[in-house]
């Protein structure tokens, strides 16, 4: 049952990544619908069981939350990391953000690269990094809502999904199993 969990996870994630791209939203009555298949294959004879969904579901929807806050990252994002968390549980939730911080370092890297704008955004990303250093040396919280803007806005459900995945093959490559 595990499987077909995972492959329930990554046939949602198609819908999700092309609505995100198309429209730059994500909709909620698909992570409705995620969250209610991950729990319910949480539930399974052989599932990762409710508290690893719970866990995974927390661990998703916690670490996000504040860059949301930040507005580094749309509800939608945090929304949909915490719904893969159902399908993966605690630890697998955890390797698939840091999966997927890299898979978006990388496209926005491509991107800058792709509009020739990367000398701006790499710019913008000391900026940032050095007002949040200095913030925090003064004791204060980093703001993010006073960064420069390259003009380049990433669908993240693209590097999320992109974390699902190299996580997942990571995973398989490491111990011949996905599960």
């Amino acid at each position: 049952m595990k499987i077909i969990g995972l492959g329930v996870l990554l046939f949602l994630l198609t819908f999700i990544v092309a609505s995100d791209i198309r429209t730059r939203r994500i909709p909620n009555v698909l992570i409705l619908t995620g969250l209610g298949l991950g729990f319910g294959f949480s539930l399974a004879a052989d599932g990762i069981g409710i508290m690893q969904a719970l866990g995974g579901f927390a661990i998703g929807f916690g670490v996000l939350f504040p860059l949301y806050l930040l507005r580094v990252l749309g509800a939608g994002d945090v929304k949909l990391v915490a719904m893969t968390g159902t399908f993966m549980g605690v630890n697998a939730t955890l390797g698939t953000m840091l999966a997927a911080m890299l898979a978006g370092g990388v496209l926005a890297i491509g991107c800058g690269v792709y509009m020739g704008r990367l000398r701006e955004t790499l710019r913008s990303v000391r900026f940032m990094l050095y007002h949040a250093l200095l913030r925090v040396a003064e004791g204060g919280v980093p703001k993010m809502d006073e960064l420069p803007t390259t003009g380049i806005k990433l669908p993240y459900s693209v590097a999320i999904a992109s974390g699902v995945v190299i996580f997942l093959s990571a995973r398989y490559w490491i111990t011949g199993t996905v599960v």
